[in-house]
């Protein structure tokens, strides 16, 4: 028989909209500051990790934690794949519990400020990078400058010869001109 039904409940839901519940919660998120135990955001909910008769009266609030909405729904259900949106195993959620709990407290302890070690192969590898990028823009820099150049060349050739072109152009029509004045006169003389 499930425990809530020993508190004289008829559904679990009776007992979460029970007027003990509302007190047990309350105790679970003055036990964890308001905070979810996995990010420290607000907790807005409280994971029951047993439904043990001493959990359900609120005498033993150990395997009661306080979590934020989106931490457990991540382990009460399935996230991804074709599963998603179903309710996980009891056994696979306390599982994963473990493993978020066990992460945050791993970030915890390398928090710690990272010094930078002179020579380090990591810092070498950036300022590498710097000075490749550095030389990459300068390099494309001149490369441009010399495309204007050699642009502007291009451009100062073709007027030159439309200019030459022109002249070769006058110089002939002066000489058809002149020959047909001649022609033009000779008939006449």
């Amino acid at each position: 028989m499930y425990s809530f039904k020993k508190l004289g409940y008829d559904n679990y839901q009776e007992h979460l909209d029970s007027p003990l519940w509302a007190r047990i919660r309350k105790r679970v998120f003055v036990k964890y500051g308001g905070k979810c135990a996995v990010c420290k955001k607000k907790a807005q909910q409280v994971h029951h990790r047993s439904y043990a008769l001493k959990v359900m009266k609120g005498s033993d609030i150990e395997p009661l934690i306080a979590l934020c909405t989106k931490h457990h729904h991540e382990i009460e259900f399935i996230t991804v794949g074709k599963k998603k949106g179903q309710k996980r195993k009891k056994g696979k959620v306390n599982k994963i519990l473990d493993r978020l709990l066990k992460n945050e407290t791993k970030k915890k302890k390398n928090k710690k400020p990272k010094q930078k070690v002179k020579g380090s192969k990591k810092s070498e590898r950036k300022k590498r990078n710097k000075r490749e990028i550095k030389e990459k823009r300068r390099v494309g820099k001149e490369k441009r400058k010399i495309e204007r150049a050699i642009k502007k060349e291009q451009e100062e050739k073709r007027r030159a010869e439309r200019i030459e072109r022109g002249k070769t152009v006058s110089k002939r029509l002066r000489e058809v001109k002149e020959r047909m004045a001649d022609i033009h006169f000779s008939k006449y003389l």
